[in-house]
């Protein structure tokens, strides 16, 4: 309500304000009646204005709910997608730490292997050290009697010069006067003739001696160079292979692969004994045997094969010749990472007793 709108009072009002100009009643109590009825006219329009102001008020307030309830509802939704998001990332995070869990697990199982291999190649090198503390010795030894052989070799040689020289001067003197007397010398020094050439194959010997002394402390030096260079090999590339028994062919595999149901050693699990492949984990030189046992009344035979980039070459074959025996192969080759080595056979009767192979040298 913005202005103010007559009432029936308000008439009566102007009808009593005309009725005291006629009246005898007192004009001061009249405008009395009429300033007060002013006054409850502006209350009035005040107490509107309020009415009015505070409806407006309660409309805004009403707004604001509604909009806090709407954000509060929008609110409710992003904090459930948040916790939807937590608890997936939980889940996901708690998947994560199993699998970390899991990975350091075969962490520890392969330092235990490197460290069980540790052990192995020190108790190697403490054995080859005692080798060569024995070899240290010997040589030492030799060297030893090469000086005393020396020592006297000189001895010797300084005697027969002495000899010498007195035999020439003898020679000298009996050949001025008796030529008898010269032969009969020349007779006498035919032992010592004989001494010195046996000093001589006895100087041969000593130098023979020491060229294979020599060619010993070279021998030693290689092997020493050797044995670091293989120690070095199996810490850094440890000794990968494969032992496998109890193998045959199933009739049904192409190329007549032999499986092999005991695995005795499979270092890196390089092997598989249900396909009976081998694959070479690096580039290197391998070693390797096959055993074939004859089991029934006639010769049998296996061969090993050897894959490398779609190129397949057969190392070589054993065969058996008599009834109840075995025959058996070694054989080496060249392998690049990712290669393939497998035996096969065309005979049922046949039994593989032995299959291996390990890495010789990288």
């Amino acid at each position: 309500m913005t202005g103010y709108k007559t009432t029936p009072q308000s008439k009566s009002l102007k009808l009593t304000e005309e009725n005291v100009s006629t009246d005898s009643t007192p004009v001061a109590i009249h405008a009395e009646t009429i300033r007060r009825l002013e006054d409850i006219e502006t209350a009035l329009t005040s107490l509107q204005d309020t009415k009015q102001k505070t409806e407006d008020d309660i409309s805004g307030i009403k707004q604001w709910r509604d909009n806090f309830v709407t954000e509060q509802s929008e609110m409710a939704v992003k904090i459930s997608n948040v916790s939807k998001k937590q608890k997936q990332n939980l889940k996901n995070l708690r998947k994560q730490q199993h699998e970390q869990d899991n990975k350091i697990e075969e962490i520890n199982k392969g330092i235990e292997k490197l460290e069980e291999k540790e052990s192995t190649t020190n108790k190697a090198l403490e054995e080859l050290s005692l080798v060569l503390k024995d070899h240290e010795k010997n040589l030492y030894k030799i060297n030893k009697e090469i000086q005393n052989h020396t020592d006297k070799t000189e001895h010797l040689t300084q005697e027969i010069k002495t000899h010498f020289d007195l035999i020439s001067i003898t020679q000298e003197k009996l050949l001025s006067k008796h030529g008898v007397v010269c032969q009969l010398l020349q007779q006498r020094l035919s032992p010592i003739d004989n001494m010195i050439q046996a000093n001589n194959r006895n100087l041969e010997t000593t130098k023979e001696k020491l060229n294979k002394i020599e060619t010993l402390e070279k021998d030693v030096l290689k092997l020493s160079q050797d044995f670091q260079i293989v120690a070095h090999r199996q810490v850094k590339h440890p000794a990968q292979g494969f032992i496998v028994s109890q193998g045959r062919w199933d009739g049904k595999r192409y190329n007549n692969v032999i499986t092999f149901s005991s695995v005795e050693r499979n270092v890196g699990n390089h092997f598989d004994p249900n396909t009976g492949e081998f694959t070479a984990p690096v580039d290197g030189l391998y070693k390797g045997s096959l055993t074939i046992k004859l089991t029934g009344d006639h010769a049998v035979g296996a061969w090993v094969y050897h894959k490398s980039g779609g190129v397949l070459t057969r190392l070589g074959n054993v065969c058996t010749q008599y009834k109840s025996v075995e025959a058996s192969m070694t054989f080496e080759v060249k392998m690049k990472t990712g290669d393939v080595l497998y035996s096969s056979t065309a005979f049922m009767n046949s039994e593989c007793s032995h299959f291996s192979c390990s890495l010789l040298d990288v």
